[in-house]
């Protein structure tokens, strides 16, 4: 995978102002330099703001920064609700804490596969210090995980089924990262409680817990983050889904037909 960060030279003194406002509680300052540089990944990743198409090393190098980017503007929501006082005390509080603290962490991983920078390491750690500090409270948790049947998985890139395309999950190509797309969900096997869990923001909190009768209120099941999501649907896969989920009353007329016959 071809990477250029040309377009981004000064993002060592971008990521060094965004720091200076970050250590001294400019909480909004800070938000700002990171939105500001989203919205130029953005443009680069998607020929918005350039007389001629950005090369797709460019493009790549583009959704890798706006990815560290929005990881920073997490960054910076967990720290506010970390300076609220009492914030252990407030349930709504500490659980829109830890979903940006997951987003913030899954974002910033994914950027330090790709970039080196002392930025990138020590907002890490601190926000390992913050889940520790969480675990400490609340202790390390159990989670939801469930077990979903989908129809099958559209390629973001090429928008056909993936299990028939040359692309790989997670690589980026022309300023597009390659995911699997479901096409429809077709039902919920199950929903395990599980200690490790492939989404960490589905965690079932003390105060989600009921004794009468014995359950669970009020948790996440799913979720649907993305690490990219500052970048719209790519329009091949829109034109895709759009296509799929349009032919599914006549794919399920036509099962439903099946199983009569197959019963007569």
């Amino acid at each position: 995978m071809m990477l250029s960060l040309d377009r981004f030279a000064d993002l060592s003194d971008v990521l060094g102002q965004w720091t200076a406002a970050t250590m001294s509680r400019q909480f909004d300052e800070a938000e700002r330099i990171a939105g500001e540089l989203v919205a130029r990944c953005k443009e680069v990743a998607q020929d918005s703001a350039v007389p001629l198409p950005a090369p797709a090393g460019e493009k790549n190098g583009a959704v890798v920064v706006g990815i560290l980017a929005r990881g920073l503007q997490g960054y910076v929501d967990v720290l506010r609700f970390r300076s609220a006082p009492n914030w252990h005390a407030a349930p709504a509080n500490v659980e829109a804490m830890w979903s940006a603290l997951c987003d913030a962490v899954a974002r910033l991983d994914h950027a330090a596969a790709y970039l080196n920078h002392p930025t990138l390491d020590s907002s890490l750690r601190t926000l390992a210090a913050v889940r520790e500090e969480i675990d400490s409270r609340f202790g390390r948790g159990v989670y939801v995980s469930p077990v979903l049947v989908v129809e099958k998985f559209l390629c973001s890139v090429c928008g056909e089924d993936h299990r028939r395309c040359a692309h790989i999950v997670n690589r980026l190509y022309g300023g597009v990262r390659c995911i699997k797309v479901p096409t429809r969900l077709l039902r919920l096997a199950s929903v395990d409680i599980v200690e490790v869990p492939e989404d960490p923001r589905c965690r079932i909190w003390p105060w989600n817990r009921t004794d009468d009768p014995p359950g669970f209120k009020n948790i996440c099941v799913i979720t649907s983050f993305r690490p990219d999501d500052y970048l719209d649907v790519p329009e091949i896969l829109e034109s895709k889904l759009r296509l799929a989920r349009s032919e599914q009353p006549a794919l399920t007329r036509r099962s439903r037909r099946r199983r009569k016959a197959r019963r007569a």
